[in-house]
């Protein structure tokens, strides 16, 4: 996974109170990001009211105003872009905003949401944690867990943003309804027609019937979709938009995606920076 983004990490740390009195309104000085593991919580983020629970997401930004109440129970972490030395930081002592950090991130990133890889978050905060706070910025696991986050952030923000799937409302629906959940796992035609309770030559004929194409094809379209989106819209490495979208082996990716446009997921990207 290339190293996109360099901030330095300002606070890391797992927060927890039983204070259900609410905090007082502050100005965000910096990146924040909260991951929730078992919160009960209101915040009041520029206006906007939001419920905080066990799984969400919290995206903070210089100049916003916020207040919280209720029980906390989240990892807690604090982003510099701006290159700044800070000594002895905490969020509510901050006297200096950091400059805007211009990047696409922040208009990918909604302020509230609940990522798909719950275990995956949970993992890159423990093992951040697990760094020695003096040395965090000088470890050299320190900007690749750091990468890692924000480039799962964006691609689980973007997985969000789709509009609401209709309840199926027979078996091929049903099929259609489990590849837009799992396409960015393993799928084989044995899952499909186990899901929905056909056989694989009966599936396959139906599903064509219905949508012109075999399931498969469908899936793979699906997923090139996605990482059209992805390589438009993120400078997320080639490597992790493969994972994303189901495909462990990038070299798979290359061959669906040229076979499908007519061209590779890189010169796509590069068309796409042309036409900005």
């Amino acid at each position: 996974m290339g190293l996109i983004y360099n901030p330095r990490i300002l606070q890391c740390m797992h927060f927890k109170t039983d204070t259900i009195t609410p905090a007082a309104t502050r100005t965000v000085m910096d990146y924040e990001m909260d991951f929730s593991v078992g919160c009960d919580r209101i915040m009041e983020l520029d206006g906007r009211e939001y419920k905080i629970e066990k799984g969400c997401f919290v995206v903070r930004t210089p100049g916003q105003k916020v207040r919280t109440k209720g029980v906390y129970d989240c990892y807690m972490l604090t982003l510099d872009f701006s290159n700044r030395h800070l000594s002895h930081y905490t969020r509510n002592t901050a006297t200096k905003m950091q400059e805007i950090y211009d990047s696409k991130i922040w208009g990918i990133l909604p302020d509230v949401f609940k990522p798909s890889h719950f275990s995956d978050y949970e993992r890159i905060f423990k093992e951040l944690l697990s760094i020695n706070e003096l040395d965090i910025n000088e470890n050299e696991k320190t900007p690749v867990l750091v990468n890692e986050l924000l480039h799962l952030a964006v691609a689980d923000a973007l997985f969000s943003s789709r509009p609401a799937m209709k309840k199926p409302t027979d078996s091929i629906d049903e099929v259609c309804f489990y590849i837009k959940e799992h396409y960015m796992e393993e799928i084989s035609l044995d899952t499909l027609a186990s899901v929905a309770h056909l056989n694989k030559n009966y599936l396959i004929r139906r599903f064509k019937k219905n949508f012109g194409i075999s399931p498969v094809a469908y899936l793979i379209k699906l997923r090139m979709d996605y990482a059209k989106k992805l390589l438009a819209e993120t400078n997320l490495p080639i490597k992790t938009i493969a994972a994303q979208c189901g495909y462990h082996d990038p070299s798979f990716f290359n061959f669906y995606f040229k076979k499908t446009f007519c061209e590779t997921p890189m010169s796509y990207r590069e068309s796409q920076k042309v036409n900005d």
